[in-house]
């Protein structure tokens, strides 16, 4: 700068220039502002070097639309978040809280902002939100049912069905995730019978009594075969619970569930296996996630760098064969 201006504008000078021009061009800045005291307007579409100013002013269509200290500006944006509504918010708030979510109220939704931004579809966003919600509304259940007893659970069933949340997806997921109270209090709610006429017929659910209050409680004919063997799967694995008392799916009884309505598929469960598929999924990521510190400790790390073939036996045994 032969003259040493007071103040300086560079329009993304930087465009286009490989990466050693271009830090070579922004250590000329630097120097010009730190030992000339050149005040500098410049304007950019990286972020990074956005990073390098004392103020920034971002402008959308002419206008600004923002003007702060990159600090402030990114506290502003936060960090990712996810809204879901529930049943019961403060049992919802209480429950993430504990399990170490940094939680509030709002009243916007992800839902229509991630539409919004053609970032999924408005069907595919509408399912995950309802699925966070129904996952939520397990949680609940079981906060519930430890504070409130059966009495606490019902009134909890009428409300998800007044809200229109009482989904058979829900139904199933409590049921996956051990929550056969849910499943008898939701039919109950559904059917309008007594909860010892359902406990009653709950005894026998491959019977046709337990067929005729499925229908009763106008549940999905299709889903049937799920309830039946989530039931059966239940029977068979009630040692296997999970002892942190977390309320989640249990991928065993998911497999089995597969398996059975597998079997019986001829191409009208395909949304129900689509469904139970997403269920394993969510289940199996977060056995993952509960076993991975467990690997980590010393006593596992022979297992895990163990061959998977013992290649010295196999080719003894190919020897003994040849």
């Amino acid at each position: 700068m032969l003259h040493t201006p007071k103040v300086l504008f560079l329009d993304e000078p930087t465009v286009g220039l490989d990466p050693q021009t271009r830090a070579l061009i922004w250590e000329d800045i630097q120097r010009l502002r730190e030992e000339e005291g050149v005040t500098i307007f410049l304007t950019t579409h990286y972020m990074d070097e956005a990073e390098y100013a004392e103020r920034i002013a971002i402008i959308d269509h002419g206008a600004i639309i923002a003007l702060d200290n990159p600090d402030v500006l990114k506290a502003q944006v936060g960090t990712d978040t996810v809204a879901i509504e529930t049943a019961d918010d403060e049992a919802a708030l209480a429950s993430l809280k504990r399990a170490g979510y940094k939680v509030e109220r709002t009243e916007g939704g992800l839902t229509a902002f991630v539409v919004d931004c053609a970032w999924l579809s408005p069907e595919r966003a509408e399912r995950l939100s309802r699925e966070a919600r129904e996952k939520a509304n397990v949680i609940i259940v079981a906060e519930t049912a430890a504070r409130d007893g059966r009495a606490g659970l019902r009134e909890l069933a009428a409300h998800l069905r007044d809200s229109g949340q009482l989904t058979p997806s829900l139904v199933l997921r409590a049921l996956l995730s051990g929550r056969r109270d849910l499943f008898e209090a939701a039919l109950a709610e559904l059917s309008g019978l007594r909860e010892d006429r359902v406990a009653g017929q709950l005894r026998d659910f491959r019977g046709a009594g337990f067929a005729a209050l499925y229908a009763k409680a106008a549940l999905p004919a299709k889903f049937l075969p799920a309830f039946r063997a989530a039931l059966e799967a239940q029977r068979d694995f009630a040692d296997l619970h999970d002892e942190s008392g977390e309320a989640r799916l249990s991928l065993i009884m998911i497999e089995r569930v597969l398996t059975a309505c597998e079997e019986l598929n001829g191409g009208e469960l395909d949304r129900l296996m689509a469904l139970l598929r997403r269920f394993e999924m969510e289940a199996a990521l977060e056995q993952a996630r509960q076993e991975a510190p467990l690997l980590a400790k010393p006593e596992f790390a022979p297992a895990l760098h163990r061959p998977v073939i013992d290649m010295e036996a196999f080719e003894a045994a190919l020897a003994e064969a040849a």
